[in-house]
């Protein structure tokens, strides 16, 4: 049966969203357009000027198509049948998102890799910890399938905050502390604190899918503070994208280019294979040749 909720002031009707499709309207459309907005941030990242973080750049474009079509089929999954009837779909999606999860965590890895080159065992240690990433998620995923949405979500605030975590510690002990560090020190934290918007965005839908998404309609929504009707997911999607979006704006501006190397040097190290890209970084800092002409004094 319907519920009679408080929505802007005004009493509005949410139907039964385990027996109507598209229930949850605000769902539908929010889905739907972060889908289409990870698109464009594809696109920005594709024509941004990123001409020594080449590497980054290519697996962030292939990340946020990934992540897009995962969004838009959950959305397509919400509009088109119930919560029931399109399960199977929406497993499907966030099955997807959490594929795309997985390049910001192996990117993380590769970041560090290329600031602290010589700390091997700390890599290796990352890469086979975090390599748990993947199965762990997609069997939790499936294992709880009606609470998949909340572990999509986790996961997402995971893999955004390794992320934000990696570049704190680059930024932080990675490079050389001088004049141009202090210039644009703004900048290279401001990127941090808009991927923390986005770990916070994923964290909302997290916590308050039970109260406002379709189960939170057995009592009426009445422990949701969103008043229901898919109005958290608009919220948290909101946040992730503009925290990506910041974050991207940042990085273009930001005063020190590195890149991740592929295949990583620690696998390399560990097959006894001869580390390529030898001289371009130097542990604990950036090597000189990699930084921008230093600004001239007056």
């Amino acid at each position: 049966m319907p519920c009679r909720v408080d929505i802007a002031r005004t009493w509005g009707w949410i139907q039964d969203p385990y027996t109507h499709p598209a229930a949850h309207i605000a769902s539908c459309v929010s889905f739907c357009v972060a889908g289409a907005a990870m698109w464009g941030l594809a696109f920005l990242v594709r024509k941004g000027c990123l001409q020594r973080s080449r590497n980054i750049q290519k697996a962030l474009v292939a990340a946020y198509l990934v992540r897009g079509v995962g969004y838009v089929v959950e959305g397509i999954a919400r509009i088109v049948f119930n919560e029931r009837d399109g399960l199977g779909l929406a497993l499907s999606a966030r099955t997807v998102v959490v594929l795309s999860l997985y390049v910001w965590v192996v990117l993380s890895n590769g970041l560090g890799e290329a600031v602290f080159p010589n700390r091997r065992m700390l890599w290796l240690t990352a890469w086979v910890s975090t390599s748990a990433f993947l199965p762990v998620t997609l069997t939790l995923l499936f294992l709880f399938s009606e609470e998949s949405a909340v572990v999509a979500m986790c996961a997402a605030a995971f893999a955004d905050f390794y992320w934000a975590a990696m570049w704190f510690l680059v930024m932080t002990f990675g490079i050389e502390r001088n004049h141009l560090w202090c210039r644009f020190a703004a900048l290279i934290y401001s990127k941090v604190i808009a991927l923390l918007i986005a770990v916070a965005g994923a964290i909302v839908i997290a916590l308050t899918e039970s109260a406002c998404g379709p189960r939170g309609h057995g009592d009426c929504y009445e422990k949701c503070r969103f008043n229901g009707g898919g109005w958290h997911d608009f919220l948290g999607l909101f946040f992730g994208f503009f925290g990506h979006l910041f974050a991207f704006v940042f990085w273009v501006l930001d005063a020190v280019p590195v890149d991740v190397q592929w295949p990583p040097s620690t696998w390399e190290y560990v097959s006894g294979e001869k580390r390529g890209r030898g001289g371009e970084v130097c542990d604990g800092q950036v090597a000189p040749s990699r930084l921008p002409p230093a600004v001239p004094e007056n």
